[in-house]
């Protein structure tokens, strides 16, 4: 018989099944976040830069634009003219020169030799741009720059998961500035309306080089859930200096996820002490149609164990995380397979081979609910996002498979590729990552927002497939 207690996995079903694939990459600088100094040049300036309402043919120029390629002049902005362009030398930082725009949305100078970066001392109000955009160099040969100006969106609607946690859905793509006090994690839930590929930059100053924002990301799709184990972090991939690293993501979307939640988490570090209030401007932006090349008719794995039709031992299940001197941890060097029936036992060099471990199938672990659960997904697992995705639903749940040929409880030995399909699941659903993972979850919220007690598990990488797998002992 099954020794533990028996309790409803519906939540925790949900929590196994859903998983938003993402790729990551690298995609850049602004002036925001700001940490309440205005962002003071590092070097000296022009006291009184100039206003060149006419500026000649051979003068290096920047142009303000709006998305749709029009010109940005008073028209838009009444106090366009108290604006002001910033070319820095690219080779010293230190050497700065600012013009002011005219009312035309044009600064120049016309005393400038050498490559700069060009930036603006502020944007105007309601509007960001893209600071680290390679576009915005100036050199001899090439010297009119356009700084395309995105309006800043709305947050949106402040909402509550589980009846504690806060985020911010956000209704489209497009620019946002948010305020975080220094270390504050805020939360976002974006909804991709359509297939392609999605990015998301922020926009920390890498020359002032006092900020650094950071991502997480999340599996789940809110309202309903959220994974509370980290399914990946960034802190990079955008323009940098010493300390600022901006975060520059890329992510695809296949038509098969279109709708599916995408829930991410900022907050920002900063090296000024007396650092507060930190504004950080991103944008998330669909970038191209996108085609997944992984999101192919995933590879099949065959059975190449000869399976029989198991018997229930005598003696109560135990999971091998509970075994009496386990304290929760899972350890695959106290296993071993037995070449003389292919199965996994519990080794000692003393006493040689002891308990025979099986693999949960058809009934709850302590994790997840039973591979039984048509929730959990079984023909996409990806491991590692470098390799091809696996389909083992037949390998599990097939008119031949594992599950078929399982004891009464739902039981069936542990072979080598029975091993690795269960390394591969952990693998692929974070169960276990730097203790945040779903198998470590000391307390999880139920679906009145209520504490209950989780699997609390410990395992170093190559143990994980012992999740599922226990013992019979009387």
């Amino acid at each position: 018989m099954v020794g533990k207690v028996k309790k409803s996995k519906t939540f925790l079903a949900v929590l196994a099944a859903l998983l938003f694939s993402a790729v990551f990459a690298g995609c850049g600088e602004y002036k925001p976040p700001q940490t309440g100094d205005n962002n003071p040049p590092v070097g000296p300036v022009d006291p009184n830069p100039p206003v060149d309402p006419t500026p000649s043919e051979d003068a290096f120029k920047v142009s303000l634009t709006l998305r749709d390629g029009s010109a940005f002049t008073k028209a838009n902005y009444s106090k366009i003219t108290t604006l002001q362009a910033q070319w820095t030398n690219a080779d010293n930082t230190n050497e700065i020169y600012r013009a002011y725009f005219n009312e035309e949305g044009v600064a120049s100078r016309s005393d400038l030799d050498g490559d700069y970066t060009v930036t603006l001392v502020t944007p105007p109000d309601g509007y960001t741009y893209k600071s680290t955009d390679k576009s915005h160099e100036a050199t001899n040969l090439s010297k009119e720059t356009d700084i395309e100006l995105w309006p800043l969106l709305s947050l949106g609607k402040r909402e509550i998961y589980a009846n504690s946690t806060p985020y911010y859905s956000l209704a489209s793509t497009g620019a946002y500035r948010i305020s975080l006090g220094v270390g504050e994690k805020i939360m976002f839930n974006f909804k991709p309306q359509g297939q392609g590929e999605y990015c998301l930059e922020t926009f920390a100053d890498v020359v002032a080089n006092e900020i650094n924002p950071k991502l997480d990301v999340h599996n789940g799709n809110l309202p309903a859930y959220m994974n509370p184990a980290i399914a990946s972090s960034q802190d990079g991939g955008g323009a940098e200096n010493t300390y600022t690293k901006n975060i520059k993501w890329l992510y695809n979307v296949s038509s098969d996820q279109v709708g599916s939640g995408l829930i991410f988490k900022l907050y920002s570090e900063s090296r000024n002490p007396n650092a507060k209030e930190l504004l950080v401007d991103f944008i998330l932006e669909w970038m191209d149609d996108y085609d997944d090349p992984t999101w192919l008719p995933s590879v099949e794995v065959p059975i190449t164990e000869t399976l029989e039709k198991q018997q229930t031992p005598a003696g109560a299940f135990t999971f091998c995380a509970n075994r009496p001197d386990a304290n929760k941890t899972l350890n695959a060097k106290n296993v071993k397979l037995n070449p003389d029936d292919g199965y996994y036992y519990y080794y000692d060099a003393q006493t040689g081979y002891g308990d025979r471990l099986y693999a949960m199938l058809g009934d709850d672990n302590e994790v997840h609910s039973s591979f039984n659960n048509a929730n959990i997904k079984l023909n996409y697992i990806m491991p590692d996002r470098k390799e091809r995705a696996k389909n083992y639903e037949n390998f599990v749940r097939g008119a031949n498979g594992y599950m078929a040929n399982a004891n009464s409880d739902g039981c069936y030995p542990v072979t080598e590729e029975l091993k690795r399909f269960l390394q591969d699941y952990a693998k692929s659903q974070s169960l276990f990552f730097d203790g945040n993972g779903l198998a470590e979850t000391k307390y999880y919220e139920d679906e009145n927002g209520r504490p209950v007690p989780g699997p609390a598990y410990v395992s170093d990488e190559n143990s994980q497939w012992m999740y599922a797998c226990g013992y019979y002992a009387l």
